[in-house]
């Protein structure tokens, strides 16, 4: 452990004048025609539905709730 002075002298020290970020593989909309959605279910997490919904819980043990399961 430093003093925080000492943590603060021995910072990271960025140069920014010579950073090069790194380019993307690509760039604007990849469109993914005739994905099967059902292969995107087991991904989706459905919290925020149920939170907008007024339901608390979190997705899927929200199901199982002895309150509001049955809503969910």
């Amino acid at each position: 452990m430093l003093p925080y002075k000492a943590a603060v002298d021995n910072g990271l020290a960025w140069d920014w004048a010579e950073y090069q970020p790194p380019v993307p593989s690509f760039t604007g909309v990849k469109v993914f025609d005739d994905y099967a959605l059902e292969e995107l279910v087991p991904y989706i997490d459905w919290t925020p539905f149920f939170i907008a919904w007024n339901l608390s819980g979190h997705y899927p043990q929200i199901l199982q709730d002895e309150v509001v399961g049955e809503a969910a």
